[in-house]
């Protein structure tokens, strides 16, 4: 049984299904040790290793705007986190007390109705009809090359 499986319920199911998102899976592997079915012994940790951000994560969701790390709220270090937006219609966003430009964003709601993603540097047009990214209600994102991470 995955991590995934374990915290979920959940079969887990690859999100790496179309060409940019194998691409970035096979980069981001190459890159880190983190398995796309989660992993309850990694430390996430800003760049400058002073301030933990979480521990542990569910799955990396392949999406058009690229890979992201999908965690449960008790797999943050919430105490390293403060609240920036919450009027934003699909996720809140929170960044680290430390004042480190990373983001965590905070899903409200799915985007299922988006074909393609916001505009950013790893973002891919492709016109899903099932929408940009299989980002799930209540889970936290973050981006895997903003941050740190250490094997426990």
């Amino acid at each position: 049984m995955s991590y995934y499986e374990e915290k979920t319920g959940e079969l887990f199911k690859t999100t790496a299904i179309y060409p940019n998102r194998i691409k970035d899976k096979q980069e981001l592997e190459s890159i880190c040790d983190l398995k796309e079915d989660g992993k309850p012994d990694i430390e996430f940790l800003t760049k400058d290793k002073k301030t933990p951000l979480a521990q542990g994560y569910i799955r990396i969701v392949y999406g058009d705007h690229g890979p992201y790390c999908e965690m449960l709220k008790d797999n943050i270090i919430w105490k390293s986190w403060r609240t920036i937006r919450t009027d934003i219609g699909y996720y809140n966003i929170y960044n680290p007390i430390d004042g480190s430009n990373i983001v965590l964003y905070d899903q409200r709601a799915p985007v299922i109705n988006l074909k393609n993603p916001p505009k950013g540097p790893r973002s891919f047009k492709g016109n899903r009809k099932e929408g940009y990214a299989d980002y799930r209600v209540g889970r936290l994102y973050l981006n895997p090359y903003d941050i740190l991470i250490r094997n426990l």
